[in-house]
Order: structure tokens, then sequence, then C-alpha cells
């Protein structure tokens, strides 16, 4: 569910919701553009006070209910015209948070941004190379407690090794979606902010990895939902529960906006086409590296040579790949920053049993899509 607050700025108090994923992280206000925290709870759920509803009017800069006696808005000084002797705005007793999402449409063109998000990889790739540096130290982490579960083999417990190398792989796997998806927020949220290197939290990077397979079993394998996946990335960085597997959604939303859905996937391919080149190029002039610095001698000056070229080499090549997919969920978020209408047909609450019998059609999908390639 979306984080519900309330802007800090007395002359704005403007009603604010963030995805889930967002809480702890700073973001401007949509409306005065002032800086602030997110909370990790709800206010509403922490029994903080709502503003009471009256039988006024709303207020169109800031939103809060208004007396029809007052001449004043309490809260950002706007002028009641029903006080002066105008005509004001029709009275309502609802209040100011209708519970729809409340993400403001961006400037400019969704196309323009996509193809100008190149430029937050090449602000951050001080974050790609952390990105890649703790993912090593999270790798051998995980080297040495698979090493250490060996021992059970040998002992007739292959079946415990199977289930923690499984979790090792879905951590892993884990630990760079929540890196991406961390880039896909703060798109959604109109922030250039650096992405956040993950925590070394092994329970719920192994729960994003999970989530991940889910989404691949949705999405992924079945081939023909394909198209579909900007969709359901595009949930899972506006809320992170059940809700992410939800196929009815992404089928509603493509039919909605079925241009918008080519815009993201013309620019994921071209941003895709793009790092592998990039990716190209770097093995070429590594290529062209060695035989220059070690030519036919391999003593073991030439071979200490080539391990530093190496891994000089690996590090470029991982921070061009990160570097790239964090281009593509960048854009990812942006679909939702420039159609928040789509969000907007998210359901309003997840279902677990709705969710499972997606991720069980995914496979079934999958099994006979593989089944038809074979025997065709």
């Amino acid at each position: 569910m979306a984080i519900s607050f309330s802007c800090s700025n007395p002359e704005c108090g403007r009603a604010i919701k963030a995805p889930d994923h967002a809480a702890g992280r700073q973001a401007p206000c949509p409306a005065c553009g002032t800086v602030l925290d997110i909370p990790h709870t709800d206010a509403a759920a922490t029994g903080a006070a709502a503003p009471p509803i009256t039988g006024g009017v709303i207020c169109p800069d800031c939103n809060r209910s208004v007396p029809n006696g007052a001449s004043l808005c309490a809260h950002c000084g706007w002028v009641n015209p029903a006080a002066l002797g105008a005509e004001a705005p029709p009275p309502t007793t609802a209040d100011r948070d209708d519970g729809e999402p409340d993400v403001e449409p961006a400037d400019g063109s969704l196309v323009t941004d996509c193809l100008t998000s190149i430029t937050y990889a090449s602000t951050n790739v001080r974050s790609m190379v952390r990105l890649v540096m703790y993912s090593v130290g999270l790798a051998v982490l995980l080297w040495f407690i698979l090493d250490f579960f060996k021992i059970l083999v040998l002992f007739g417990g292959a079946v415990i090794y199977v289930g923690v190398l499984l979790a090792a792989q879905c951590t892993m796997g884990g630990y760079f979606l929540r890196f991406y998806l961390d880039c896909a927020i703060s798109s959604l949220e109109g922030a250039d902010q650096a992405p956040d290197v993950p925590e070394f939290d092994l329970p719920t990077l192994c729960k994003t990895g999970l989530k991940g397979v889910g989404i691949a079993c949705v999405y992924v394998l079945p081939l023909i939902t394909l198209p579909l996946l900007p969709l359901g990335l595009l949930a899972w960085s506006y809320t992170d529960d059940w809700r992410v597997f939800d196929l009815r959604y992404a089928l509603r939303a493509a039919a909605k906006k079925p241009t918008v859905l080519v815009t993201i996937w013309g620019a994921t391919i071209l941003w895709y086409v793009a790092g592998v080149a990039m990716v190209r190029a770097a093995i070429y002039i590594t290529a062209r590296i060695v035989d220059a610095v070690i030519g036919d001698g391999y003593g073991l000056g030439g071979v200490f040579s080539l391990l530093i070229i190496a891994g000089l080499s690996a590090l470029v090549i991982a921070t061009i790949v990160h570097s790239f997919m964090a281009v593509i969920f960048r854009c990812i978020g942006m679909l939702g920053r420039h159609h928040p209408e789509l969000l907007d047909m998210l359901p309003e609450n997840d279902n677990p049993a709705a969710a499972v019998g997606f991720i069980a059609l995914g496979i079934a999908l999958s099994v006979a899509v593989i089944a038809a390639i074979v025997y065709i």
C-alpha cells in the first residue's frame, strides 16, 4: 500500500502519497518543491489526526478544507472568495485525500525523457561501481555459506544444500533488483538522486529475488505475456505487495495505453542494443591491450599483468551493464511519471490467492509454449 503523509512546509501542507519502496528516502513536494523525508509508516496508520471535515470550500492551493466564513486559508493564506462576496468553489464535505495515487504528471514528453535518461547513468557511475564492488562482497559471503553447507551432502543433506543454493541465487538476484527498482522509484518520484546500494539484509534480498522469480513466471517465461513486462515492473515500483503479479491490471493498462507501451519497449530495446555495443567494444579494447602489453611472453609478470587487465575489464563491463539496466528501469519509472492514470488502475487491495493463481498460470503457459516450440 502507498505511504500517506503531508508536506512539512507550513505554507503548503499538501497531502502526498509515495510508494512503499520510497520509505526513508527524500523527495521534493510536487506542489512547493520542499525536500521531504518520506516516513516509514503511513501517517493514517499511526493514528495521526486527520484534518477536520467541514462544510466549507476546498482551498485550490493546498487542497485543505476552509470554512465558508473564513477569509483566508489557515495553511497557505489563500483568499476565500466567499468571504469577499464573490462566487465560491462548490461546497464539499469530502476529505482532502481522495485515496488515489498522488503522482504529478511530468513536463515534456515520455519519448524525450526516455532518450535523455542516459544522463542519469552517466552522472551516477559512482553508484554503479559501488554496486559492483558490494555485489562482489555479497558473492564471497554467499560462496562461504554454500561451501559450509556442502558438508551436508556427505551426510545425505543434498536436498537442504539445493535449497540453500536456490536461496543464495535468489539473494544475489534480489540484490540487483533492489538497486534497479530504486532507480525506477526515483524516476517515478521525479527525483534525480543517485540510487541507493542495497544493504546486506539476506532475508529481504531473498524475498525480493523470489518475487523476481514470480515476475519472470508471469511476464517473461510464457513469452506471450512478455510485452506486458514494463507494466508489471511499474506496479512493482509503486507497490511491493501481491498486486505486482496481477496480470489483469497489466492487460487493462496495455489496452488503455498501447502506444505508450510501444514507446517504453522502443526505449528498452534502444538502450539494450547500446549497452551490448559498449560491452563488445570494451571486450575488443581489452583484447587489444592484452596483445600490446603481454604479447607472446607469459612469464610471471605477464600473468600478473593479465590478472590486472582482466580485473579492470570485468569492473568496466559490469559497470556498463548495470548502468544501462538502471537507464531501462529509469524509463519504466518515467512511464508512471508521465501517465499516473496507469497507477490509478491498480487494484485497491492485494490478493495473495489471485497472485498465486497468476504465477501458476504463468508456469502452465510456459510449459505449453516450450512444448509447442519443441514439437512444432
